[in-house]
């Protein structure tokens, strides 16, 4: 499906990435939420996978986490398929927060490209780059 014209896409930071890549990425003048600001608090501890995914899915915000093992979870894969969310994880899950905020921003425009198309869809970042899974 080719690319098709969009507003500027909006991103949800998933917990596991933590406060700073948001804070990176909001600098640059993109609009970040993080649970936290959906949730509060001490909800934002507890709310669970699908629902956030259907939550983040439904406005077509881009999803970014650290929790390659969402794409493979049955109840999130779901989710993730119904809701046409459009999913990036990080390769490694035990990279150090400076490598973590180094790879999302180097991977920043390819990601906002392969948002121009529907999702549902998930993909690697890395530090080679984006590489869709399916």
């Amino acid at each position: 499906m080719p690319p098709r014209a969009s507003p500027r896409p909006e991103f949800l930071v998933d917990r596991s990435l933590g406060s700073a890549i948001a804070a990176d990425i909001e600098a640059i003048g993109y609009t970040v939420h993080t649970l936290e600001s959906m949730y509060g608090r001490q909800q934002a501890m507890l709310v669970s996978d699908t629902q956030w995914l259907t939550d983040s899915a439904g406005p077509g915000w881009l999803v970014l986490t650290k929790d390659k093992r969402i794409r493979r979870k049955p109840l999130e894969r779901e989710r993730i398929v119904t809701t046409r969310a459009k999913v990036f994880c990080l390769t490694s899950g035990s990279l150090k927060g400076d490598e973590q905020r180094r790879i999302v921003m180097a991977c920043l425009p390819a990601i906002v490209t392969a948002s121009q198309v529907d999702g549902p869809f998930v993909y690697t970042m890395g530090r080679s780059g984006i590489r869709r899974l399916w």
